[in-house]
């Protein structure tokens, strides 16, 4: 399958579908786990909690149309590490696009990928994908309404604040831009780092 046109990416990057688990007489690698989402990114502004009067709203007004792309990432929960392509839509084939990312990312060892339920991570193309690849990659879900159990997201609301929190971009190339560089420096530890490690650019246990 091609990768759609202005796919862009880097990295730091089943139960439900009745899959059979593939017989080998190799020992397994470790395994790793893998928090899988995608997020919106606007050059309108991100509008953060500020104080207004009851009973009215605070109105920004906006500059022209709104442009807008995709990211999809994955954070490997052991390492921090994050991989990422920025897309400029999200659907089945854009999902499948950033699965093949994810696997050239980490090609040897059982990957468990967390992820939600949104109708392309389960639709026709995604569903052959987890087919052909279930010798190595299980899909774990999430329940439905249930964003915060997914890290990425704590991820996604770090990027947007440096980005994009009541700043408007007029270049969306350079808010892309912008947006591969936040995300190249970022690691995100959910757990207490020891106390001999590298600092981290950023430590999401105390988000936690």
């Amino acid at each position: 399958m091609k990768t759609p046109t202005g796919l862009r990416g880097g990295r730091g990057g089943n139960g439900g579908l009745g899959l059979a688990a593939k017989k080998s007489t190799d020992v397994p690698g470790p395994l790793r786990l893998l928090y899988l989402d995608e997020c919106k990114v606007h050059c309108h502004p991100r509008l953060a909690k500020v104080w207004q009067r009851r009973g009215r709203p605070l109105r920004v007004p906006a500059a022209g149309e709104d442009g807008k792309f995709v990211v999809f990432g994955a954070l490997d929960y052991a390492s921090g590490q994050i991989v990422w392509q920025l897309s400029p839509s999200k659907d089945g084939t854009t999902c499948v696009a950033f699965l093949d990312h994810l696997v050239a990312a980490f090609p040897e060892g059982p990957l468990v990928v967390v992820l939600d339920n949104v109708g392309y991570h389960k639709g026709r193309l995604a569903k052959d994908w987890w087919l052909a690849h279930h010798d190595r990659v299980r899909p774990l879900w999430l329940p439905a309404y249930a964003p915060a159990l997914n890290l990425l997201e704590r991820v996604w609301g770090y990027v947007k604040d440096k980005l994009s929190c009541h700043r408007w971009w007029a270049d969306q190339a350079a808010l892309e831009a912008a947006t591969a560089h936040q995300l190249s420096r970022l690691q995100a530890r959910f757990q207490q780092p020891d106390s001999g490690c590298i600092a981290l650019v950023h430590n999401f246990c105390e988000a936690a």
